[in-house]
């Protein structure tokens, strides 16, 4: 009703407004490539995840006291021991642990490696997932620099770098 009694002039501007106020909202809720899942921010460990972690055949082990996380392959010939270099923790369930090789390192000139961790329930269980790269004649998606690392694994590339296929299926629990 409101409508009608408007002059012309101020139905065009009130018309002009929500039409303004229609683009702005479409495009906000449009995706322009750049989101934060392609980007790692400095975060801290989740405490409950310091401690060690069994999957009944394999391990890991992340020390708080020296800021290290151990991986035992069950006796496979691939563990590692590194120093945690970079955490970015996507929400309260999930995030990247980085860690500089200390030992075990399968190739010195690409010392940086990544853990995902998914579905943390603290002090119960968490799914974690080295990663790897079937790309590389190796499999290796370690990176020469902590920088290349905190660029590659981020949460949006995530699944270029774990097999989707053990998600669920790769259950740590707290020992």
């Amino acid at each position: 009703m409101l409508f009608v009694l408007l002059k012309k002039s101020q139905k065009r501007a009130l018309l002009a407004v929500l039409v303004f106020g229609l683009l702005a909202a479409f495009f906000t809720g449009c995706d322009n490539g750049s989101t934060d899942d392609d980007v790692n921010i400095r975060g801290t460990l989740p405490s409950g995840l310091v401690g060690k972690w069994d999957s009944g055949y394999d391990s890991f082990e992340i020390k708080s006291d020296m800021v290290t996380l151990e991986y035992d392959d069950g006796g496979y010939g691939y563990g590692y021991t590194g120093t945690i270099e970079f955490v970015s923790n996507y929400d309260s369930r999930s995030g990247v642990i980085i860690i500089e090789y200390s030992s075990g390192a399968p190739d010195t000139n690409k010392p940086f490696h990544a853990i995902y961790y998914l579905d943390y329930k603290p002090g119960t269980s968490v799914e974690l997932h080295i990663t790897s790269d079937a790309n590389d004649p190796n499999y290796s998606a370690d990176t020469a620099t902590l920088n290349q690392a905190i660029a590659k694994f981020t949460r949006k590339k995530m699944f270029d770098h774990i097999s989707s296929d053990f998600v669920g299926i790769s259950v740590y629990i707290k020992q």
